[in-house]
C-alpha cells in the first residue's frame, strides 16, 4: 500500500510577509539613498535649509522630502528650529567621534607634543576617496596667531600635505604628482598655501591600525619654521603612533 503523501503545511499571509521582492528593496535603499543626501546636503550648506531649498537640491518631490526629514528628525540627525528651517542634529557627533577611536586616540599626545613645543596647529587626515579628511585638530596654545581648521573640513588628496603623503604610501602610479613622489622618497610631505594663504603644511603618514584606514599626521604653520625640521619631527612622531598601531591591530 503506497504511503499517503506528506503534507507540507503553507501559510500564505507569512509567507507574504517575510518576503522581500526586488521593488520593496528597490524602493528600501533609494530611501536610503536619499535619506544620506539630505545629510550631505545639510552638511554642504553649513546652514539651516527648508524643506524647500532640500527637495530643489535632490530633485524629489516637497511630500517625499518632509517625510525623510522627519524620520532624520526622530532620531535627532536633523533638527528644526523656530523658523522651519533644518539642520543637522547633534546626534550625528556620536557617529563623527567613533571614527577611527584607536588612531585618534593614539595620535591625539603626538599631536599634542608638536602644538606645544613649536607654534604649529597639529591634525590628523584619513583618506576618504579622492579626499582628505580631517579627523582631529590641535592648536598651539603659545601664539595668537596660528592657522586654523575645522575638524571635519575636506580637501582634495593632492591639494595638501595630509593627503599627498598618502598618496605617496600607496603603490607608485604613472599618474603621481611630482609632490607625491618627492614625499614617496623623503617620507614626509610639503606643501606651501595651498589651502591657508602663507601656510606651511607638513605631514606624514600612519599605519592603518584596527580601522584600516589610511592616515597621516602634520602640523600647518605660518611661522618662519624649516620644513626640514618640521618633517623629522613628524616622522618620528608618525614612526611613534605606527608602531602602536601595529600592535593594536595584530
Amino acid at each position: 500500500m503506497a504511503e499517503p503523501a506528506s503534507r507540507v503545511s503553507y501559510d500564505s499571509s507569512s509567507s507574504m510577509a517575510n518576503a522581500v521582492t526586488p521593488s520593496s528593496s528597490a524602493e528600501t535603499l533609494q530611501t536610503l539613498r536619499r535619506g544620506i543626501q539630505i545629510l550631505n546636503v545639510l552638511c554642504d550648506a553649513q546652514r539651516g535649509l527648508t524643506v524647500g531649498e532640500i527637495a530643489s537640491a535632490l530633485r524629489i518631490h516637497r511630500t517625499n522630502t518632509a517625510r525623510l526629514l522627519t524620520t532624520l528628525q526622530a532620531d535627532r540627525l536633523v533638527i528644526r528650529d523656530a523658523n522651519g528651517k533644518f539642520w543637522l542634529g547633534p546626534a550625528l557627533s556620536r557617529y563623527a567621534l567613533s571614527v577611527a577611536p584607536r588612531m585618534r586616540e593614539v595620535v591625539l599626545p603626538e599631536l599634542r607634543r608638536l602644538a606645544e613645543e613649536f607654534p604649529v596647529t597639529g591634525l590628523l587626515t584619513v583618506a576618504d576617496g579622492a579626499e582628505g579628511v580631517v579627523l582631529v585638530v590641535v592648536e598651539p596654545a603659545t601664539t595668537d596667531f596660528f592657522v586654523g581648521i575645522r575638524a571635519g573640513s575636506r580637501h582634495p588628496l593632492d591639494s595638501a600635505a595630509g593627503g599627498i603623503v598618502l598618496l605617496a604610501a600607496r603603490e607608485p602610479n604613472e599618474a603621481d604628482s611630482e609632490d607625491v613622489m618627492r614625499a614617496r622618497k623623503r617620507g614626509y610631505a610639503i606643501s606651501r598655501g595651498r589651502i591657508n594663504k602663507g601656510a606651511l603644511g607638513v605631514a606624514a603618514a600612519v599605519g592603518s591600525g584596527p580601522e584600516w584606514l589610511e592616515g597621516s599626521i602634520g602640523v600647518v604653520t605660518l611661522a618662519d619654521l624649516k620644513p626640514t625640521m618640521l618633517g623629522a619631527e613628524v616622522m618620528a612622531a608618525a614612526k611613534r603612533v605606527s608602531a602602536v598601531l601595529s600592535e593594536l591591530r595584530d
